[in-house]
C-alpha cells in the first residue's frame, strides 16, 4: 500500500477513477458477487489447515480500524484454546507468500475486547491474491460447519 494514511490512499484511489462500498461479509453473505473463490475447510488434526480461503474479483483494502474475527468450536461445542496459532496471508499462487500477521485465536475471536483482529497496518488485496487464513497444527479435527468467519473492508471497482 502507498505510504500515508488510509484517507490518502483513498483519496489516491478515487483519482485512478475507482469507487469504493464498505463490506461486510461472512460464510452467508452473496459473496458470489465479489468473489471467485470463498471457502471455509475442515480443520484437519495435527497439519497446518488453511480455514478460509478468499479471492475477490476486484481490489480490497483494509483500513487498520476493520475487524476480522473468527469463532470456532470444537465436537464438543467447546471454543478452541485461546493460544491455538492463526495465521493470516495474502498469497499470490505460486508465486509469493506475504505474512499479514502471525496470532493467537485470543486475538482474532469474535467475543474478544476488539469483537475480532485489528491490523497494525492498512491492509490491500489485488484480485490476483488469495486472502487466507490459517490454523497450526491444531489436535483435533474439526468441520467447516463449526467455523464462523466474519470480515469488513472497501471493496473498490472502476466507475
Amino acid at each position: 500500500m502507498r505510504p500515508g494514511n488510509y484517507e490518502d490512499y483513498k483519496k489516491y484511489l478515487y483519482s485512478e477513477g475507482l469507487t469504493n462500498k464498505l463490506i461486510n461479509i461472512d460464510q452467508t453473505n452473496n459473496i458470489d458477487k465479489i468473489c471467485k473463490i470463498f471457502e471455509i475447510r475442515d480443520i484437519e488434526k495435527d497439519r497446518y489447515s488453511y480455514i478460509v480461503d478468499i479471492n475477490f474479483l476486484n481490489l480490497i483494502t483494509i483500513n487498520k480500524n476493520y475487524v476480522i474475527s473468527l469463532h470456532i468450536i470444537d465436537n464438543d461445542n467447546k471454543e478452541i484454546p485461546d493460544d491455538t496459532k492463526i495465521q493470516i496471508q495474502k498469497i499470490v499462487p505460486s508465486a509469493n507468500i506475504v505474512d499479514l500477521a502471525n496470532i493467537k485465536y485470543s486475538d482474532i475471536k469474535i467475543n474478544n475486547i476488539n469483537n475480532g483482529y485489528k491490523f497494525d497496518t492498512h491492509i490491500q488485496i489485488y484480485p490476483q491474491y488469495h486472502l487466507m487464513i490459517g490454523i497450526i497444527n491444531y489436535n483435533v479435527d474439526i468441520p467447516k460447519e463449526n467455523i464462523k468467519f466474519n470480515m469488513t473492508f472497501d471493496y473498490w471497482t472502476k466507475k
